[in-house]
């Protein structure tokens, strides 16, 4: 059996005239192409582009929330007269402001003020670490915001606590203040009696007893009274949908201005005069519709363009967010494990909890991140002794290598100008991972490759050069008998 000579050849001619046309062709080289944004985060999302991503599901998945945390204040401005300095003219008291800003003085004891201040702090840092900060505010996820919402209800229910142990023992305490206050002010009053009794009135300098009644009324002034405690502690949380207009496509016909037909009219019987009015009312209405039309046009199609641009910042906000938390906790793990050559417990518990973090905000199932999740859960939930510190090292890498790559597509260099670049190099990633590096570090921990990857090794196959093809296929022609 042999192979025809001349079919040989032919093929042969024709992959050498198909490489010729591919050369002569123009094409962008294979390292210069580049996934878009928009690719990026429709493979995260595990759909083949944008189009196909159901954003309004995904941003229905959550809710917009705010948090008011309202009450009297209880402090206020301090005073030179407060310290018992007064000055002789108006014009040294306001140079005397003008460089001098005192602080605050206080109208409720250190240990109310502490355990109200202890409140509203852990009711922010909890809304910043169950939520995505976006346009809106604070997203928080459907898979974080049943454990939020019994966080929140008990911060709730201690801040109503304090209030109505504030309201309990508020006689004694505005007594307490009252006391302290008066204490001061007999200092104060040995001051100005001795360096610039001037400055009190003639009874105050006769008896003490005046000035510490001014002194006590201006504390009372100053007091809020039950009642006002009653009515401004306030805790309130409002969470809503994001609500993005809809927009006018085929909803073009609904809109105002929108071409409607016109009433026929006949002339039949009417004077020529009316019948030219007539006309240049029908141009009129005419060229006004014209007008709405085209005013109509534009505004859809800037509404559909911030729209569009809504929606990409969105997804790139919370992906970028989500995978950057799990870069930053895996960097700061390799720089301790390569600083201090061991897994130290507190990098055990921050992995610990970060997994549990993740598995709260992954609402849009990032596979990436569940993979990674598992990993870093396998890992340290070994015994001590059975801990790979090599295999953890080259893991959190891997993870750190892959995550980067995305931070730094989504976020183009704002990640670099805000981040530890010594921590990152102790941490061994590198600055700007290779294609090579992150393709590698994504096999290693089974993550899938995306499909602008697989297209970029089916091009690079495809350029490869077949000069060795002629001289392969003769050398087999000739092998044959």
């Amino acid at each position: 059996m042999k192979f025809s000579q001349t079919g040989s050849r032919g093929s042969v001619m024709k992959k050498t005239s198909e490489i010729q046309d591919r050369e002569q062709t123009p094409q962008p080289a294979v390292e210069d192409v580049q996934p878009t944004k928009a690719q990026i985060i429709a493979a995260i999302l595990d759909e083949p582009d944008m189009e196909s991503v159901d954003w309004a599901a995904l941003m229905g998945e959550g809710v917009v929330v705010r948090v008011h945390i309202r009450r009297v204040r209880f402090r206020k401005r301090l005073t030179f007269a407060d310290l018992g300095l007064h000055f002789p003219t108006e014009e040294i008291s306001h140079k005397m402001h003008e460089m001098f800003r005192l602080g605050m003085k206080n109208l409720l004891p250190r240990n109310y003020l502490d355990r109200i201040e202890q409140i509203e702090y852990r009711a922010r840092k909890l809304v910043t670490a169950r939520s995505y900060e976006t346009i809106w505010g604070p997203f928080i996820p459907v898979t974080a915001y049943i454990p939020w919402r019994e966080e929140m209800r008990q911060l709730e229910l201690d801040y109503y606590q304090v209030r109505d142990d504030l309201l309990r023992d508020y006689p004694a305490i505005r007594k307490q203040i009252l006391t302290d206050y008066v204490l001061a002010a007999r200092q104060s009053y040995r001051i100005l009696h001795q360096l610039h009794p001037d400055a009190l009135t003639e009874r105050e300098r006769l008896r003490e007893i005046f000035y510490l009644a001014g002194v006590r009324h201006k504390i009372r002034q100053m007091l809020p009274s039950a009642e006002d405690i009653m009515n401004t502690f306030e805790f309130t949380v409002s969470p809503t949908y994001i609500d993005l207009p809809l927009l006018a496509g085929a909803e073009m016909e609904a809109m105002p201005g929108a071409e409607a037909p016109l009433d026929k009219v006949t002339i039949e019987g009417i004077t020529p005069q009316e019948q030219r009015e007539l006309r240049w009312l029908q141009a009129g209405t005419k060229e006004r519709q014209r007008m709405m039309r085209e005013m109509n046009e534009d505004v859809v199609r800037r509404a559909r363009e911030q729209k569009e641009q809504q929606i990409d910042l969105f997804f790139t906000t919370i992906i970028s967010q989500l995978r950057g938390l799990l870069y930053d906790a895996t960097t700061n793990v390799l720089a301790s494990l390569k600083t201090r050559e061991r897994l130290q417990p507190r990098a055990v518990v921050q992995l610990k909890n970060l997994v549990e973090h993740l598995q709260q905000l992954n609402f849009y199932g990032d596979r990436d991140v569940e993979i990674a999740m598992r990993l870093i859960k396998d890992l340290v939930d070994r015994p001590r002794e059975k801990r790979d510190l090599a295999l953890i090292d080259q893991r959190l890498r891997q993870i750190a290598t892959v995550m980067r790559s995305t931070l730094l597509a989504l976020e183009d260099e704002s990640r670099e100008e805000r981040e530890d670049d010594e921590k990152r190099g102790i941490a061994g990633v590198s600055r700007k991972p290779s294609r090579t590096e992150v393709r590698e570090a994504r096999l290693e921990l089974g993550f899938s490759i995306p499909s602008w990857e697989e297209e970029r090794e089916e091009r690079q196959e495809e350029d490869a050069p077949l000069l060795s093809l002629p001289v392969a296929e003769e050398r087999e022609e000739r092998s044959w008998p």
